[in-house]
């Protein structure tokens, strides 16, 4: 069991709250992170998701990156795909998601529509963020 789990490494802008709420608006999954200080310095990493009440990016590395990274590393995100428009599907919203992650994950169109391939579905009883059945 677990409560508030952010799998990676967490990512917080310590400039102040505005600068943090800027990170969180503009980073996106797929986007492409870089260590800029610390023993991991030059070391690519990417977003995978967000941990939204803290406000935490969560970003993965390899584990080797990993072991070297310490709280105060300072992490660079490359922001891009936030306001994305899928021109071929009017319809759909596309939000906090670079293109690139997008073309690699196997977007099939179907009609008016696109089939999102899934790996896992994780029932929201074991997420640890209430009483859900």
């Amino acid at each position: 069991m677990a409560d508030h789990v952010e799998p990676g490494v967490s990512v917080r802008n310590r400039e102040g709250e505005d600068a943090n709420m800027a990170l969180n608006i503009l980073a996106c999954v797929g986007n492409e992170t870089t260590v800029a200080a610390g023993d991991a310095k030059g070391a690519k990493g990417v977003v995978t998701g967000k941990h939204g009440g803290i406000e935490h990016v969560l970003a993965d590395f390899p584990k080797e990156t990993m072991e070297k990274l310490m709280i105060g590393d300072k992490i660079l995100i490359k922001a891009f795909g936030l306001g994305l428009e899928l021109l071929d599907y009017p319809n759909i919203k596309v939000m906090n998601s670079d293109p690139n992650f997008l073309n690699s994950i196997g977007i099939k169109p179907i009609g008016d529509a696109i089939e999102v391939p899934v790996t896992h579905i994780v029932p929201a009883s074991i997420m640890g963020s209430g009483p859900w059945s």
